[in-house]
């Protein structure tokens, strides 16, 4: 007997006509989602400066996931976008022996609290860790920034040294968000209402920290998977990825240039580290902070990217225990 043969043309029609109507569904849910997420976005009002300044923002009281090391005079130490506490591991037994290491977790990330709030800007995160400064009563205060810590360390000595200037007695910045800039593909990406969105929660944790850190490397060779796992697994957890959206959309203040302008009031002694081949950062960024800020010294690492705390620990301790030796603290 002659094999039936398959015919196609009689499920066809009704298969188009599904398709057609699959399509017009997808692109309705994309519209809707991307209309919801831009009223989202549209009806949030972030910190401003000036709020931050005067101390109106108003915030409910939030107490950020730290953890403490050894004795002494405190060190704060503030990581960046898409980092954790983590980032400072290499410092803390150097530096433990000599000083109390505060290590936070900002606010959203790690293990610190993620509230689906809109105060996610580095003025809401900035008025958290002076509320901490105040609350604990710190003194011979040395911050340390790095990337969007960075930027929250100097808005926290720009508001010491107008409230409280007898706090702070020194200031590390790491390739720090300090000026406008072009924003790079994964913050534009996080950015945007819908596509960001679909980033965060269609491509696996540990695929788009692999990306980042990529990014943010000179040489690819020294990210391990430890570190891949490490930074992956808090995205997991509650509101995770909405804390990092919300973060990105609120990198760069509105008013960024009148902030700049106040860069100049920082007069203590201030360590600006940066990796000479930052593409998330450039070094002329680096180089005009130095500039605004007159009791600074610049240190650029050799054959580095964004994140001389991971790439380049050996160098940052170096220059950090210097730093420290040479600005009244003893380190050896």
């Amino acid at each position: 007997m002659k094999p039936r043969e398959k015919s196609e043309s009689v499920d066809q029609p009704h298969y188009d006509s599904v398709m057609k109507i699959r399509g017009k569904l997808y692109s309705a849910i994309f519209i809707i989602l991307s209309l919801l997420f831009s009223c989202v976005s549209m009806e949030k009002k972030t910190t401003i400066w000036q709020d931050y300044m005067d101390d109106t923002i108003g915030e409910e009281p939030l107490q950020l996931h730290y953890e403490a090391y050894g004795e002494g005079n405190p060190i704060i130490f503030l990581h960046g976008l898409g980092g954790t506490l983590y980032t400072w591991r290499h410092l803390v037994g150097p530096l433990a022996p000599h000083y109390r290491l505060i290590v936070f977790d900002l606010k959203g990330a790690g293990k610190s609290p993620k509230p689906f709030d809109d105060k996610y800007s580095m003025f809401d995160q900035a008025e958290l860790i002076y509320r901490f400064i105040r609350q604990n009563d710190l003194h011979d205060l040395t911050l340390v920034g790095h990337s969007i810590g960075g930027g929250v360390a100097l808005l926290v000595a720009l508001k010491l040294s107008q409230q409280t200037p007898s706090r702070l007695s020194r200031m590390i910045l790491i390739d720090t968000v300090s000026y406008p800039q072009k924003l790079p593909v994964v913050i534009r990406m996080l950015r945007m209402p819908l596509v960001g969105w679909l980033g965060l929660y269609l491509i696996p944790d540990k695929t788009k920290v692999q990306n980042m850190m990529e990014s943010m490397y000179y040489d690819d060779s020294k990210i391990n998977p430890e570190d891949v796992e490490a930074y992956a697994a808090p995205l997991s957890l509650p509101g995770a990825k909405y804390a990092l959206r919300q973060t990105a959309r609120q990198i760069i203040p509105d008013n960024i240039d009148e902030i700049i302008g106040t860069y100049p009031r920082i007069k203590v002694p201030t360590l600006i580290i940066w990796g000479r081949e930052d593409k998330i950062i450039p070094l002329e960024n680096g180089v005009r902070l130095h500039h605004a800020i007159s009791t600074s010294q610049l240190v650029v690492i050799e054959r580095c990217g964004h994140d001389p705390p991971d790439e380049r620990p050996e160098e940052v301790e170096a220059a950090i225990g210097k730093f420290l030796a040479n600005h009244g603290h003893l380190f050896q």
